[in-house]
């Protein structure tokens, strides 16, 4: 595996955000503390404490009760291996996110060579989107690497390759199935899965009060979270929440208005309190969501208005980037579906958004007709 500058200086910049917050604020992590440090505050992602608690575990059976309740086998069992070492932890999740950066510049060149040298750009954002969630064991870096890998095998046929990364994905947040195996189906159904996919979602969109009331969709956990987020029954929110889960057919425009909340998010924020201070302290979270929300708004507006139209009428020419953009249509949807309104829920998948706004099919296609004609006059 051959490493360039650009890999090389993405790493870095990670790790040393990494070590340096871990550095200045090692006391207060030691002790469990996330916010109001040094006039900073949620300096960290606090699920991190949660997965330490589960590691912490006396016995392996206590260890998978409460790693499996809580969807935390994979964050505990890497805080368990690297021995509760902070600094491990963080060299950890640098490797994953330069294998994330190897797996990015492979699915660039498979789906447009023309394109090939875009991925320093895309290497760029992504150290940004995933600087504040290399401190600690958390889910988002894991769950990018192993959504951008199993994608890339998954569209080169290299099965094996991509059932590991499947499992390794699951061992994260085993949710992540319910988007794989729908697209990996649908692949092998028809040449162009985009439109099956997209239909389908409008369906299980209009008809959405009738899977609401499963684990993460349900009223119960939607008002455990609206009620931790100062959120009141009356609020716009949850109005359409009732919507999304009672409503037949407006369902389906409350789902993607949860969708929208949930990528503009640190915009609406800012228009609510007009400052990124919680309680005189600066929130390293508000910042770095805001920032991610503007390096990616490009990504967004490629991906909808762009990139989707010149494929979504595709004959089969374009089966690659109809899975790929099958895998992103299904990932946003569930997102939206849970009504929890979270910047970052969207982390897994900006690997496969920025490089669909990326490649371009027609690039592709050019591609492939000249090779065409390169072996006929061969």
């Amino acid at each position: 595996m051959r490493l360039n500058s650009t890999f090389i200086f993405c790493t870095t910049v990670l790790l040393a955000y990494s070590f340096g917050i871990i550095y200045v604020f090692g006391a207060a992590l030691d002790e469990g503390t996330w916010e109001h440090v040094f006039g900073f505050t949620r300096i960290i992602i606090p699920d991190t404490f949660v997965y330490l608690t589960v590691a912490n575990a006396e016995n392996a059976a206590e260890f998978l009760l409460f790693a499996t309740i809580k969807n935390s086998i994979g964050p505990g069992l890497v805080w368990l291996i690297f021995q509760k070492n902070w600094y491990l932890v963080s060299i950890f999740n640098t490797m994953c996110f330069l294998f994330v950066l190897i797996y990015a510049r492979k699915l660039l060149v498979l789906l447009d060579p023309f394109q090939r040298s875009k991925y320093c750009s895309v290497s760029l954002i992504l150290t940004f989107v995933c600087m504040y969630y290399s401190v600690g064991s958390l889910k988002e870096i894991p769950t990018l690497l192993g959504f951008t890998a199993f994608v890339y095998h998954s569209l080169t046929k290299q099965k094996a390759k991509a059932l590991l990364w499947f499992l390794f994905l699951a061992l994260f947040r085993f949710q992540f199935s319910f988007i794989i195996i729908p697209v990996y189906l649908l692949s092998k159904i028809r040449r162009d899965p985009l439109r099956l996919t997209l239909i389908g979602l409008l369906v299980i969109g209009l008809i959405f009060p009738l899977i609401s009331v499963l684990d993460v969709f349900t009223p119960d956990a939607v008002h455990f979270f609206r009620t931790g987020t100062g959120q009141n029954e009356d609020s716009l929110g949850a109005q359409i929440e009732f919507v999304r889960g009672h409503v037949f057919g407006l369902s389906l425009f409350a789902i993607l208005i949860r969708m929208l909340q949930t990528i503009l998010e640190p915009l609406i924020y800012f228009l609510k309190t007009s400052s990124f201070y919680e309680d005189g302290s600066l929130s390293l979270y508000q910042v770095h969501s805001a920032l991610v929300l503007l390096l990616m708004f490009r990504a967004w507006v490629l991906v909808l208005f762009k990139r989707l139209p010149l494929i979504s009428y595709s004959d089969g020419r374009y089966a690659k980037f109809g899975v790929l953009y099958s895998f992103l249509a299904i990932a946003i949807f569930t997102i939206g579906g849970t009504g929890l309104v979270s910047h970052r829920f969207l982390v897994p998948i900006y690997g496969l958004l920025l490089i669909a706004a990326q490649v371009n099919p027609l690039g592709h296609e050019r591609s492939r007709v000249k090779n065409d004609s390169r072996l006929a006059t061969a």
